[in-house]
C-alpha cells in the first residue's frame, strides 16, 4: 500500500479504537451491580434461558456496541477495496486472451471474388458463403476442413479431402477429389480409379466449367464433371512430375503447389515440369502407435551449395488440337542454372501470349521471355543485372501485366540516398525492348500491380506508404502529365477507416474492389467503385458485412494498447518499434514495471511491425501473464527502399542482431515506468529461432533473462539453397554465423528449445547440433520436441503456448 493509504487505515483505527472504549465505559455505568459485560459474557446464563430486566437492558447495550464495531469494520473493509491496488482493476480487471482467442480473433472470411450480378462471394470457416445486401449466407458447407473450389459459374464445388499420408512427407501430399453440382447434388468422383484415385493438383478453367488434374505425376484434362472421358495432356512419369512444383520451388518461389496457368480465354494450358532424380533427398521420419517400426521417407531438398538443383521445363497445351509442345526457352547463358520465376499469361496486341522469367541461381540477374504456341519458342525480350547487394523475387514479376505495347513490372528505382522497388515501363518495339522508364511515384516501395482499367488508362498497385508499415491501393494515371514533374498516383484506400493495412481484389475489369483491412483495429471488408472520381480525398465505399458479431469479439478481447514509435540507429538508419502494453497496466499501474517479451524474426524483407492486429502466440503468453511484447524492424527489414533490405547481404545474422539489442536498450530506458529492464525474454521462430539464440549470444551476459527458440536454423549451411543463395550468394561458407560456436551467455540466459521432429523446412539436424554442444558444455537448459509434428506445429499449438508460459512464469518469478 502507499504512504495515503497506510494514513486512511490508521485513522480508521483509531476511530475504531476511540468509539469502543466510549461504549464499553457506558456499559460499565449501566451495571447496577458493578459487574462489567466482559464478565457477564464470561460466565454466561447458565440459570435459566430468561432473565431480569437489568440483563435484558445490558443485552441491549452489548447488541448496540457489536453492531457499532461491525459497522466500523465494514467501513475498513470497503476502505481497502477503494484504496488498495491488490483489488483494484489492474490484477482483476480487463479479458485475459486464452488459447481459444487464437481463432475466435481471426478474421474468419478469405478469397473474395466478385460474381456476375456483383454479388460477393468468399470462403469462411463455414464453407462458401454469398454476400447480398450486406448480408451472407452458406451456398456450400464445409466438412472436416475440406478444401472448396467453386467453379466459376457456381454450380459446382470441388471438395479435397486429403488422402492417408503414412509417412506425413509434404512431397507425397494427395486428397481424394469429388465434384458436387450444388443445383442437383449430384456427386461425381474424379480420377482415374474414381473413388479410389488419389490426386495431386487440380484446377478450374477460368472461363467455363472444364478443369484438368494431377494424377501420377501426369496431367489430365475433363471437359465437364459429367463427362465419362478423359484427355492425357502431358507423359509425366516416376523422375519427370508435370504440373507441380517440387518442395523447394513450392516454399521459396511461387508459394503453392500446382503449376498450372489457364490462358484468359480458356483455350491454352501452360504447365511447368521438373526433373527430381537428381537432387539430393533428406531423410523424414515418423513414429506411429503399435507400429514397431519407423516410417522414412525422402523429401528432395537442395541444401545451400548443392551442385544440382531441380530442372525445369514450361510446355503449353492446346485444347483444340488436343496436343502439348515443350518450349524453347531463348537465354544467352543456357548452360548455366536458371531458376523458374514467375509465369503470367497475356494479352498482346489482341492475341495471348506467356511470359516466362527466369532468374540465375543467386537471383541477381533476370531474363524475361515472351512464348509463342505456334513457333514453341520463348523469346528473349529483356534482360536485368541488379546492382551489388541486391536480388529478385517472384513477386516482382508475379504481377507483370500489359498494356499499350508496354510491359509493367516491378525494378528497383534510385531515388535521392535510396532506391526503391518501383513499377518499370517496358516498351516492346518489334520484339526489341528499349531501356525501361520508372512511373512518377512517391519514396516508398511497390508490392504489386493489380492491373490496368483501359477506358481511362488507369493503372492500380499496392505500395508500403504513406507509411512503411501500412499498405493501400493506390491508382495511377498513365495519360497524365507528360513532363513527369509530379507524382501521379493517388491513395484510393486511405479514407477508409480502421484500414491502415489494406488488401484490395480488383474485378477482371479493374471497376470494383474488395478491400480487406487487416487493422490497426477489428478486421473488417469494404467494397468500392473504382469508377468514381479517384482523386478525391474521401472516396464512397461501402462495409460488405452488416453482422457486428466479429467486431464486437475483438473490441472486447482485452487486446493490449499499442505504441509504434521510431529510434535511431544511427545517423543513417532508425528502426521501427511495435510495443504493446497490457491494458491495465497502461491504464492504471503506471508504477508497475512489468516484464518484457522480445518478439522476433528479422528475416531479409520482413515486417514485424505493420500496423494489422495481431494475436499471435506471444499474444496469449503475455496477456496471462501481464507482459509487454516489443516487436522491432531494423537493418534488413522491409518497406523501407533497398538502403534497409541490402544491409544483411551475405552477412546474415550480424547487423540485424546488433539492430535488435541497441533498440530493446533504448526502449527500455524510454519506457522504464511500464519496463523491468531485469527480466527481459526473446522468443523466435524459424529465422526468429536463429535470432533469438544469436541475440543471447552478442548481448552482454544477463541481459537476457530467458530466451524460447522454436525450430531454429543454427547455420544456413545446413538450410535450403534457394533462401540462402538468394541473401549470401557466393559467400565462403567460413562466413556464415554459426550459432553453435558461442554459447556461454547461456550459463545465466535460460534456455526453452523446441522443434518438431518432423520438421520439413528446418530440419531437426539444425537443433541436435546445437543440443549436442550445450551439452559439450554442461549448459543446463530446456527441451520440448514434437514427433510427427512439421515447421509450425499447428496441431501442438496449445501446448507451446502452454510450455511458453509456465518456462517464462518460472523465469520472470525468480529474484530480480
Amino acid at each position: 500500500m502507499s504512504n495515503q493509504q497506510y494514513t486512511l487505515l490508521a485513522h480508521l483505527c483509531f476511530y475504531f479504537f476511540l468509539i469502543s472504549s466510549q461504549l464499553t465505559e457506558n456499559l460499565r455505568e449501566r451495571r447496577p451491580d458493578g459487574m462489567t459485560a466482559e464478565a457477564d459474557l464470561l460466565e454466561g446464563y447458565d440459570e435459566e434461558l430468561g432473565g431480569n430486566e437489568s440483563q435484558k437492558r445490558d443485552c441491549k447495550g452489548i447488541t448496540t456496541a457489536i453492531i457499532v464495531v461491525l459497522v466500523i469494520l465494514a467501513m475498513i473493509f470497503l476502505a481497502l477495496i477503494a484504496f488498495t491496488p491488490l483489488f483494484a482493476s489492474t490484477h482483476v480487471g480487463s479479458k485475459r486472451l486464452n488459447i481459444t482467442d487464437l481463432r475466435a480473433l481471426r478474421y474468419p472470411y478469405a478469397e473474395f471474388g466478385f460474381t456476375d450480378n456483383d454479388n460477393v462471394i468468399m470462403q469462411s470457416w463455414e464453407g462458401v458463403e454469398m454476400v447480398e445486401n450486406g448480408v451472407s449466407r452458406l451456398i456450400f458447407g464445409r466438412e472436416n476442413g475440406d478444401e472448396i473450389v467453386p467453379s466459376a459459374d457456381l454450380k459446382y464445388f470441388a471438395t479435397m479431402d486429403h488422402a492417408p499420408n503414412p509417412g506425413m512427407n509434404p512431397q507425397n501430399e494427395t486428397f481424394h477429389l469429388k465434384i458436387v453440382n450444388n443445383n442437383e447434388r449430384i456427386t461425381y468422383d474424379i480420377g482415374l480409379r474414381k473413388e479410389e484415385s488419389v490426386i495431386q493438383a487440380f484446377k478450374w478453367n477460368g472461363k467455363r466449367n472444364d478443369f484438368v488434374f494431377v494424377e501420377n505425376n501426369k496431367i489430365y484434362y475433363k471437359s465437364s464433371p459429367e463427362d465419362d472421358g478423359v484427355t492425357r495432356v502431358s507423359n509425366g512419369g516416376e523422375n519427370t512430375v508435370d504440373g507441380m512444383f517440387d518442395w523447394i520451388y513450392e516454399e521459396e518461389i511461387f508459394g503453392k503447389k500446382d503449376a498450372l496457368w489457364w490462358s484468359p480465354n480458356g483455350n491454352r494450358l501452360a504447365f511447368a515440369s521438373f526433373d527430381n532424380h537428381l537432387t539430393k533427398n533428406v531423410s523424414l521420419r515418423s513414429y506411429h502407435r503399435l507400429h514397431s517400426y519407423t516410417i522414412d521417407t525422402n523429401l528432395h531438398y537442395p541444401k545451400t551449395f548443392a551442385k544440382v538443383l531441380p530442372t525445369y521445363t514450361l510446355s503449353i497445351w492446346d485444347k483444340k488440337s488436343e496436343q502439348s509442345r515443350q518450349m524453347d526457352v531463348q537465354l544467352k547463358d543456357s548452360l548455366s542454372y536458371h531458376y523458374l520465376l514467375a509465369v503470367k499469361w497475356l494479352e498482346m496486341n489482341g492475341t495471348e501470349k506467356l511470359v516466362s522469367v527466369w532468374t540465375n541461381r543467386f537471383q541477381n540477374e533476370i531474363a524475361l521471355t515472351i512464348c509463342d504456341w505456334e513457333s514453341a519458342i520463348c523469346h528473349l525480350e529483356f534482360e536485368y543485372k541488379y546492382a551489388p547487394k541486391r536480388w529478385v523475387t517472384h513477386d516482382d514479376f508475379n504481377s507483370i501485366t500489359f498494356f499499350d505495347d508496354t510491359l509493367y513490372f516491378l525494378l528497383p528505382h534510385e531515388i535521392k540516398d535510396n532506391a526503391y522497388q518501383q513499377i518499370a515501363a517496358l516498351r516492346l518495339s518489334n520484339g526489341h525492348a528499349k531501356t525501361p522508364k520508372f512511373l512518377q511515384l512517391g519514396e516508398y516501395d511497390v508490392t504489386s500491380i493489380e492491373g490496368i482499367r483501359r477506358e481511362s488508362n488507369t493503372l492500380f498497385f499496392h505500395a508500403a506508404a504513406p507509411k512503411p508499415q501500412q499498405r493501400n491501393l493506390f491508382s495511377y494515371n498513365l495519360l497524365g502529365d507528360s513532363k513527369m514533374t509530379k507524382s501521379l498516383a493517388n491513395c484510393v484506400t486511405c479514407s477508409i477507416t480502421n484500414c491502415s493495412w489494406a488488401q484490395a481484389q480488383l474485378d477482371d475489369e479493374m471497376k470494383k474492389a474488395l478491400v480487406s483491412c487487416k487493422g490497426p483495429a477489428a478486421p473488417h471488408t469494404v467494397t468500392l467503385n473504382l469508377t468514381q472520381n479517384l482523386s478525391k480525398e474521401t472516396l464512397e465505399y461501402s462495409e460488405l458485412l452488416e453482422d457486428r458479431t466479429y467486431q464486437i469479439r475483438v473490441e472486447e478481447a482485452g487486446l493490449p494498447v499499442v505504441i509504434q514509435d521510431k529510434i535511431k540507429i544511427s545517423d543513417e538508419y532508425e528502426a521501427l518499434i511495435k510495443l504493446s502494453i497490457p491494458k491495465d497496466v497502461y491504464a492504471r499501474d503506471k508504477n508497475r514495471a512489468v516484464p518484457l517479451i522480445v518478439h522476433v524474426y528479422g528475416g531479409p524483407n520482413d515486417q514485424n511491425t505493420k500496423e494489422v492486429t495481431q494475436v499471435g502466440i506471444e499474444e496469449i503468453v503475455a496477456s496471462g501473464q501481464q507482459v509487454a511484447v516489443l516487436r522491432i524492424d531494423g537493418r534488413g527489414s522491409g518497406g523501407r527502399g533497398w538502403k534497409y533490405r541490402s544491409a544483411v547481404y551475405g552477412q546474415l545474422g550480424t547487423v540485424e542482431v546488433e539492430d535488435q539489442i541497441s533498440v530493446i536498450k533504448t526502449v527500455l530506458r524510454v519506457h522504464r515506468q511500464f519496463l523491468d529492464p531485469t527480466r527481459v525474454a526473446v522468443f523466435g521462430w524459424s529465422y526468429g529461432g536463429f535470432m533469438t539464440l544469436s541475440m543471447v549470444n552478442q548481448a552482454q551476459e544477463g541481459f537476457f533473462k530467458c530466451a524460447v527458440s522454436v525450430a531454429p536454423v543454427t547455420n544456413f549451411a545446413y538450410y535450403d539453397a534457394t533462401y540462402t543463395e538468394r541473401y549470401m550468394g557466393d559467400a565462403p561458407l567460413e562466413s556464415y554465423s554459426d550459432v553453435t560456436r558461442k554459447l556461454d551467455n547461456f550459463k545465466t540466459t535460460r534456455l526453452l528449445l523446441m522443434h518438431g521432429l518432423l520438421d520439413d523446412n528446418v530440419h531437426f539436424q539444425n537443433s541436435a547440433i546445437l543440443i549436442e554442444e550445450l551439452q559439450n558444455r554442461g549448459i543446463d537448459f530446456d527441451l520440448m520436441v514434437y514427433p510427427n509434428q512439421a515447421h509450425s506445429l499447428s496441431s501442438r499449438t496449445s501446448h507451446v503456448v502452454g510450455k511458453m508460459t509456465q518456462f517464462l512464469k518460472q523465469c520472470f518469478a525468480t529474484d530480480k
